[in-house]
């Protein structure tokens, strides 16, 4: 399997995997298969079972998806006399795509949820997520509580939880503990992804949204997510970049990086992001892709999101910019976290599309740096 791209194979051709225990409730019993994907995590992943276990609908199973462990995390999931409770393992593949297709392949309900082994759920989780499944949800997503490793808490409510294809794009939202979907849908837009760049539930989502798949989303917090030091996320690096502006030289190229973090330049591309942002959800918000969280009013969500963005302080989407060489002259360019080629394109459209006014600064600054270094423009923002 290519590790850039999702994994394509059917049913049939599934990974290699062995069963340790199955589950002795068979799929026409359950209405929802959850799949949690673990790694040497036999502390954790106990109430992580545990909430499971405590869910106020009962017609589910559990498949758990040792990803190669070396402590006893399976001896512990083996050791709860529950007869949803599936145990499978698998060879090592470092990262939660491929065991997350593996238990998808191994569960036969009509909808499939996911959990990860640090989260737990409250005991309405599934019922909400069931509530918008079979009320005729392609994939449903609920709020959730994060927790820090500093011990902070960070709430996520209905602002965060608007949703659209051009906002799911641009942004990993829906991590994978507070997610349910129709079981059929992820493996035909290709599964989760192979690639062992991170993010693979941006990925997915993004895939699903670009083949027609809208997600129906709830408020209610009904997910605890510990976030902790040491993980593969923080060790991961961006795979893709995209040009945001082209120079003549590298000395031009830095001269506008220099530009860009002078006050008046900053406060010129905060106000840019402000009017940039405010337009976007603006139209987006008129569209009948724009999904609010149930029980609110696209006005009253549009409107939150607008207070949102006028209280951004010396905030712009060009911070980060870097330069390096390209073609027979220079360039600036913006990181992207994406997986595949394809949804780093699709950002780079977007993002042209959506950031008028920081761009129109931006090509401003190239302008007059070059002139400064005594050259003609001759070179475009994004081009």
């Amino acid at each position: 399997m290519n590790g850039n791209t999702p994994d394509t194979r059917r049913p049939g051709t599934a990974p290699e995997y062995v069963t340790l225990r199955a589950a002795r409730r068979t799929a026409g019993e359950s209405r929802i298969d959850v799949v949690c994907p673990t790694h040497n995590r036999s502390t954790r992943i106990r109430p992580t079972v545990d909430s499971v276990l405590a869910q106020s609908v009962g017609d589910w199973r559990l498949v758990v998806v040792s990803d190669g462990s070396t402590d006893d995390t399976e001896d512990v999931v083996r050791a709860y006399d529950d007869p949803r409770i599936a145990l499978l393992r698998c060879p090592p593949h470092g990262h939660p795509g491929g065991p997350r297709n593996i238990g998808l392949h191994h569960a036969g309900a009509p909808f499939a949820a996911y959990i990860d082994h640090d989260d737990t759920w409250r005991p309405d989780h599934l019922a909400v997520l069931l509530e918008m499944l079979e009320s005729g949800a392609q994939a449903a997503a609920t709020g959730c509580r994060r927790l820090t490793p500093e011990g902070g808490v960070e709430d996520v409510g209905a602002v965060d939880m608007v949703w659209h294809p051009e906002i799911q794009a641009l942004a990993g939202l829906n991590e994978p503990s507070r997610v349910g979907h129709v079981r059929e849908l992820v493996p035909r837009v290709g599964g989760w992804t192979q690639a062992d760049h991170g993010f693979e539930d941006w990925d997915l989502w993004w895939r699903m949204a670009e083949q027609g798949i809208r997600f129906t989303t709830d408020a209610r917090r009904t997910v605890q997510m510990r976030q902790t030091h040491g993980t593969r996320r923080e060790t991961i690096t961006a795979k893709y970049a995209i040009t945001v502006a082209r120079t003549s030289t590298r000395e031009v190229a830095e001269a506008v990086v220099e530009r860009l973090r002078e006050p008046r330049t900053a406060r010129r591309m905060r106000d840019g992001a402000r009017a940039d942002l405010a337009a976007w959800h603006t139209r987006l918000a008129a569209t009948p892709d724009y999904v609010v969280p149930r029980g609110h009013t696209v006005a009253a969500l549009r409107d939150a999101c607008l207070e949102r963005v006028a209280r951004m302080e010396n905030q712009h989407g060009y911070q980060s910019v870097f330069t390096g060489p390209k073609g027979d002259g220079w360039a600036l360019f913006l990181t992207l976290w994406c997986t595949q080629p394809a949804h780093a394109s699709r950002v780079s459209g977007l993002l042209a599309r959506r950031d008028v006014r920081q761009r129109a600064v931006l090509a401003e600054l190239v302008e007059e740096c070059e002139r400064h270094a005594g050259r003609g423009s001759g070179h475009r923002v994004g081009s």
